[in-house]
């Protein structure tokens, strides 16, 4: 049997439930179709990278890592392929021994170490 006071509740309450729900599911299928959009910036679109990949004007990712562990002390944070000073660049960053976030680059072309001053750039 439904009292009055449950029959309030279950009105009130319901509806309430019922926005939560949908607000959860409209954030994430948003955050999806985020993920989802193409990008403007192609350093940052996998096909792209692949391409330069496959054409050889980068080194692949494992080569490149191959390469620059023995440089990097500490633990990687995360890697991206970037344009500086009109030149392709992987950036590292990662987190020394000291736990200082740090970031390290490499010639996006063969891997050789390269030296950003990002302090020069913002002149």
């Amino acid at each position: 049997m439904v009292t009055g006071r449950t029959d309030i509740r279950i009105r009130v309450l319901l509806p309430l439930l019922l926005i939560c729900v949908g607000s959860v599911v409209s954030t994430a299928v948003a955050d999806q179709l985020n993920d989802d959009a193409p990008t403007t910036d192609p350093y940052t679109n996998i096909s792209y990278i692949r391409l330069l990949s496959q054409q050889g004007a980068i080194l692949p990712m494992q080569q490149l890592m191959a390469k620059a562990m023995p440089t990097i002390k500490g633990t990687i944070i995360e890697t991206g392929l970037e344009l500086e000073n009109g030149r392709l660049v992987y950036e590292i960053e990662y987190l020394n021994a000291q736990g200082k976030v740090r970031e390290a680059y490499f010639q996006a072309s063969d891997g050789r170490p390269v030296i950003i001053d990002h302090h020069k750039a913002a002149r």
